[in-house]
């Protein structure tokens, strides 16, 4: 073995992780937690508030996107207030689709399939009238 090797051996040790109080080896001397100490770490962090709010702004992001290449305004009564649109399935399908994709997912999916025009965007008034009754009080 080379000496490189056995210097590297040397500078292992053992070392107590702090959160579940088992024992691993280690090459860093400041390691605190086991590798699946380590990982649930770094998950519970991902979906803090940190994690949350990162994730929260990217699909605001890709949201932004999406109602601005289909016109920004809702095709029936004419709203732009960003925070009343939302994206309508053309033919309906909506709920089906949520039941298997998030709202990122179906921003993305959007963007990927190049704004397909099986989409469009409504304002919320709009969008439930259509989905309860059947039509918009907009085009009786």
């Amino acid at each position: 073995m080379g000496s490189c090797f056995i210097n590297y051996m040397r500078k292992q040790q053992e070392i107590i992780c702090k959160k579940c109080g088992g024992k691993f080896i280690a090459v860093r001397s400041d390691a605190k937690h086991c590798k699946k100490c380590n990982r649930k770490r770094i998950a519970d962090w991902q979906i803090s508030s940190h994690g949350r709010e990162r994730r929260a702004i990217k699909l605001r992001e890709h949201r932004m996107l999406v109602i601005n290449a289909y016109g920004g305004k809702c095709e029936c009564c004419g709203e732009d207030k960003y925070e009343f649109l939302a994206i309508d399935h053309v033919n309906g399908g909506g709920k089906k689709e949520r039941e298997t994709m998030s709202s990122y997912q179906i921003m993305r999916k959007v963007i990927k399939e190049n704004f397909p025009k099986e989409y469009r965007i409504l304002c919320h008034n709009c969008n439930m009238s259509l989905g309860i009754f059947g039509y918009c009080p907009h085009n009786k």
